[in-house]
């Protein structure tokens, strides 16, 4: 049987609704914004967005982008603003008619960035081309000076990771070379793709040779943390040691693996976690509020404990249940000192630590990609790493793809980001309208809230491009899915543009070398890099969900999202219940993440029931 299709076209509204705002008429329409009569004129008379674009299709641009934005709850201001519009200058001396008349037949009213670049970096340019290109509306956001640290928001697809790498190449141009800059990322592949785009925008960069040399150094945070703690004297590991852990040392730490962390975690719960719920022994919970109370807070001692305000964790904990809590805290530390192997959140903050005692910043600039992933100790390291002051930080997030984090506000660490500092990026150039329409879908309903403390919302979000609907697609059995997805590709390919990088993503690596092996034996070559700019010697990508952050593909496959999959109530099982909300949001936010991987066309497979976290159609939220 052929597969089941599922609706995902977006309700649509008149155009002319927007009259019904304040402040919004024909006549403020043309004498504000200096939209032509035959602009208005489409509003009042469109029933729905691709009516309205048919009429406007001979008109410039720059009206339909103006109307978009009203249409997605943008002011008169807010799209002049966000477009980039000025007033032409005509001649004031109105004696002089023919200039004057002149002036007008050769202007639209409103000069409109072109977009002639995008349009031909789609139909000509190669994939790493585009993945480098900064649309105009951005290149404000790239450039400006602040007197202390900024933040660049935006959905997925607005372009916040292109504006960090070129407002980098702006930082080192403009100090000659001799600032110490570092751009980093959440995790080692991301920062390597960033390298790799850097090496596109400009393969002549002055790249620093060590952390805190003069250029430009792109490296992950955590690898970042662990080259400084190499360079660190005994005595102030010691020191630094004994401050952040109440623990004698002198060595640089080395990493602890998840599963491992797992294990010690189960192993001081076994040991000393008697009276304590079993739901309260889980490693998941004992893990978060080491990371995010203990560690956050330089606790040392049971009294200190007994005393921090538990702000933020969503499970209660009594006195008596906080001294258990302690006891299995200090056996998990003494056992990492034992092996000399300590969680990454740990390691941040014993190289904070060494940095606030020193008092002596080693960089000038840090620019963040994926903040909203970053964890406490993460912060007070980048804070302790430059001194406050014009450009010290500069972060990108999108609270909407935290799949990793927890909610942190950044003015604890003394990270200020509010008003002007704040750049929102809202124009969608990247994904088709139909894609970024179905992805936001899956997020709604939820509360999203930004390093600020502020609800994050994606009022006035939207995409300049326009293409097919997803398609969701149900099939009976894998071997359907697998023949679905072969067939799917081989269409894509047989286009031969050369700006065609197909990725297909799923949930967990064993269903990815699945579909490896699977479309291998279809005569279908695939890569599973993740890394470096060999990513797109080969057309088509297979790799989790979680991978594909911070990628782009021309099409992208989203394989097995069944009821089964996603959520993964297995492992939603091993929270406390009131913390099950933010894991839930957190499966939610990654089903986001890589839906909006796509740039052009975007298909959902499931051999069975359909995950309750897509939307039955696109406007309407997922189900719990």
């Amino acid at each position: 049987p052929s597969p089941t299709p599922v609706t995902t076209k977006a309700p649509s509204t008149p155009p002319r609704n927007i009259f019904n705002r304040p402040g919004i008429t024909p006549e403020t329409l043309s004498e504000e914004l200096g939209l032509s009569p035959i602009a208005i004129a489409a509003i009042q008379r469109a029933e729905d967005d691709d009516e309205l674009l048919a009429i406007l299709a001979p008109n410039p641009s720059w009206e339909s982008d103006a109307i978009q934005g009203l249409i997605a709850g943008f002011s008169i201001q807010e799209v002049i603003a966000d477009l980039g519009l000025k007033r032409p200058e005509f001649p004031v001396d109105d004696s002089d008619a023919d200039a004057l008349i002149n002036g007008v037949r050769q202007s639209t009213t409103w000069v409109e960035p072109t977009e002639l670049d995008l349009k031909n970096i789609l139909e000509k340019g190669s994939f790493a081309d585009w993945r480098t290109f900064l649309h105009p509306s951005q290149a404000k956001a790239a450039t400006m000076d602040h007197k202390g640290s900024s933040r660049i928001t935006g959905g997925a697809g607005t372009g916040k990771t292109v504006v960090l790498l070129h407002r980098a190449k702006h930082l080192l141009d403009s100090s000659d070379g001799k600032a110490r800059i570092l751009l980093t990322t959440f995790t080692r592949d991301l920062a390597n793709q960033l390298k790799s785009q850097m090496n596109v925008l400009d393969p002549q960069f002055q790249e620093a040779s060590v952390p805190g040399a003069p250029g430009l150094l792109i490296l992950g945070i955590d690898a970042h943390v662990a080259q400084f703690l190499r360079k660190c004297q005994p005595s102030e590991l010691e020191d630094a040691y004994n401050k952040a852990f109440g623990i004698s040392a002198q060595q640089p730490p080395t990493p602890l693996s998840d599963r491992n962390a797992d294990e010690l975690w189960t192993e001081a719960a076994e040991l000393r976690g008697e009276g304590l719920a079993d739901e309260k022994k889980q490693p998941a919970f004992l893990n978060d509020e080491f990371n995010e109370i203990i560690l956050t807070n330089s606790i040392t001692t049971l009294q200190g404990y007994l005393r921090v305000s538990r702000s933020g964790r969503r499970t209660t904990l009594s006195r008596n249940e906080r001294k258990i809590v302690w006891a299995i805290t200090q056996s998990f530390i003494h056992q990492c000192a034992t092996d000399n192997r300590f969680t990454f959140p740990a390691i941040a903050v014993l190289a904070a630590q060494v940095l606030e005692t020193r008092k002596a910043p080693h960089l000038d600039h840090i620019l963040v990609d994926e903040a909203q992933d970053f964890h406490a100790g993460h912060w007070r390291f980048i804070r302790a790493s430059v001194a406050p002051g014009p450009n010290d930080i500069c972060l990108a997030e999108d609270s909407h793809q935290r799949i990793y984090g927890k909610r942190l506000v950044l003015s604890r660490y003394g990270i200020e980001t509010r008003g002007r500092a704040t750049t929102r990026l809202r124009l969608n150039y990247r994904t088709t309208a139909q894609t970024l329409s179905y992805a936001s879908a899956i997020l709604e309903g939820e509360k999203w809230v930004d390093s600020t403390g502020e609800e994050d919302t994606l009022e006035g979000y939207r995409s300049v491009r326009r293409g097919p609907d997803p398609e969701v697609l149900q099939v009976n059995d894998s071997e359907e899915e697998i023949a679905l997805i072969a067939n799917k590709v081989r269409g894509w390919l047989e286009g031969n543009s050369p700006s065609t990088h197909i990725g297909v993503l799923a949930r967990n690596k064993y269903r990815v070398k699945e579909l490896t092996d699977r479309l291998s034996e279809e005569g279908i070559k695939v890569q599973t890099r993740r890394v470096g700019a060999s990513v797109f010697d080969d057309p088509v990508s297979v790799m989790t969900m979680h991978n594909a952050k911070g990628m782009e593909f021309s099409h992208v496959i989203l394989a097995n999202v069944t009821k089964r999959s996603m959520p993964q109530t297995f492992k939603l099982a091993h929270y406390p219940e009131a913390e099950r909300e933010d894991a839930l949001q957190r499966e939610r936010a990654l089903l986001y993440v890589a839906a909006s991987r796509a740039r052009d066309e975007l298909v959902i497979t499931a051999p069975g029931e359909l995950s309750p976290l897509l939307p039955t159609k696109a406007g309407e939220k997922g189900g719990r």
